[in-house]
């Protein structure tokens, strides 16, 4: 596409900044409904109650007319509304983890993160894709191949919406007293009403608009820590925190799963998916250094509000605002991860316009449909108790580290052809699946033993692929996008 057709007035725009402006003026009514003796009750459900209603109502007027809106949202999005989408899905991965992450594995993380949004994103925006299946389809298009990278990359995505889906549900029941199963209900209900209706649009302006939401809140916060202690004690913890985390990040936490932690979150699909929604690869390498600096100041934010006094976060606009964000992470989290399980088979840009323009009408209503079924099946295991986020998210990072992440390198690095990206995610399961069994060490399903699989894994891709004949760029015409410029545009 064209920098001059790229729209400078879209709608999408007017919408985010509706929804965000509205959870803004709600923080502002809560804090007055207190002031003036309003049931605590109904103080605390405001914040969560507008998240819902919000990102349920943003998802219906997102849905997608055509393909290419629902698999790449026609490729629109802004530099800024993508850094903040990439800024809040960075968080949320990380809020997955919890305090392991947060504590001592800090640099470990934010170097994955940062791979991801400065390496791994532009190169999958210059090859044109619009997930991460679309990159390893395109480089390794041999059917088994694909296979393996679609099992692979669904399972990681299925096990990142159970973790968001438990955190969205931990994070309503701070606030609103009904029975799980009813919280359960409205989560899943506002998951598919957000992304089922517009697919991949949904996705990428509703993760801007829940980074609008997020900075709402950190502003809240910062205003009320500055108020009780100077802004120069916020930063000088902040400075504190940072010594601790390199100390920290070096001798706390065990040395193998800090060295995996920056691939495995690399590897994920939904970290780089605003920067898949951008008119071209410079603008995603753009995005990507505006997410890390929105992540860097939110970090600064965090020490500053680290000072507020107990009494205003037990305070009900404090706890309604923290079950907010972590609503908010958990939702963001969930999305993100479906989308991607959904999007698992991927499409080879090379022929994507031969497949997509067949059937579009059919394609569309089964992808709607595997959104709805698998928030349904996830809230129906939610509901039996069987998710952990923490154990969840750190299960998704040890697959993806050892299945996605050594065929991406192969894929992003060299020209070796399909059979070296089928042998290196096989052999990294197979590896990862000895480890699970206790085949090969004690049962264990840890980063560690990602990381082992994905160097097993590497090293095999190398050796098969070596003597086979390597991989020829495809060719297209200049500009040409198979997803934002197709024929399939005005199908329904």
């Amino acid at each position: 596409m064209h920098d001059a057709e790229i729209p400078h007035d879209d709608p999408h725009e007017g919408a985010v900044g509706f929804v965000v402006a509205a959870f803004a003026l709600l923080a502002g009514l809560t804090i007055v409904l207190d002031r003036v003796g309003a049931p605590a009750g109904l103080v605390k459900a405001i914040q969560p109650s507008i998240v819902l209603l919000g990102l349920a109502a943003l998802g219906l007027w997102l849905r997608a007319a055509n393909l290419s809106q629902f698999l790449a949202a026609r490729r629109r999005l802004t530099i800024g509304l993508s850094a903040l989408a990439v800024a809040v899905t960075a968080g949320a991965c990380l809020r997955g983890l919890g305090p392991w992450s947060a504590a001592n594995a800090t640099l470990a993380s934010l170097a994955g993160i940062a791979l991801s949004a400065l390496v791994v994103g532009p190169a999958a925006r210059r090859l044109g894709a619009a997930s991460l299946s679309d990159v390893l389809s395109t480089r390794f298009p041999f059917f088994l191949a694909r296979l393996a990278f679609a099992a692979a990359i669904a399972a990681v995505g299925v096990l990142l919406t159970a973790a968001g889906f438990e955190l969205a549900v931990r994070g309503l029941a701070e606030a609103v007293v009904a029975p799980r199963r009813v919280l359960e209900g409205l989560i899943c209900a506002t998951l598919i009403a957000s992304l089922a209706p517009g697919g991949f649009n949904g996705l990428v302006w509703g993760e801007a608009a829940i980074g609008g939401a997020m900075a709402i809140i950190l502003a809240v916060a910062v205003i009320a820590g500055a108020a009780t202690a100077p802004i120069a004690a916020g930063l000088g913890h902040a400075a504190e925190l940072a010594s601790q985390t390199v100390v920290a990040a070096f001798a706390e936490a065990p040395p193998l799963a800090v060295l995996a932690l920056a691939p495995a979150i690399a590897s994920l699909a939904p970290l780089i998916a605003p920067e898949l929604a951008l008119p071209n690869a410079q603008r995603a390498a753009s995005a990507g250094l505006g997410a890390l600096a929105l992540l860097a100041v939110g970090a600064v934010a965090l020490a500053i509000a680290g000072e507020i006094p107990p009494r205003l976060i037990a305070s009900a606009p404090g706890m309604g605002l923290s079950s907010a964000s972590e609503l908010l992470f958990g939702l963001a989290l969930a999305r993100g991860g479906v989308l991607s399980a959904t999007r698992a088979p991927g499409y080879d840009v090379a022929r994507a316009h031969i497949r997509l323009s067949r059937l579009a009408s059919v394609r569309l209503a089964r992808l709607r449909l595997t959104i709805a079924f698998l928030f349904v099946a996830i809230a129906v295991a939610d509901d039996a108790r069987l998710l952990d986020p923490q154990a969840d998210m750190t299960l998704a990072l040890s697959i993806s580290l050892a299945t996605v992440a050594p065929a991406l390198g192969l894929a992003l690095t060299t020209r070796l052809n399909s059979l070296a990206g089928l042998a290196a995610c096989l052999v990294g399961a197979g590896v990862f699946a000895a480890f699970a069994l206790g085949r090969l060490a004690p049962a264990g399903l840890g980063l560690e033993q990602g990381l082992a699989s994905a160097a097993l894994g590497l090293a095999a891709g190398f050796v098969v692929g070596a003597p086979h004949r390597r991989w020829k760029p495809m060719t297209l015409p200049k500009n040409a996008d198979p997803f934002s410029e197709s024929p399939f545009d005005n199908v329904l």
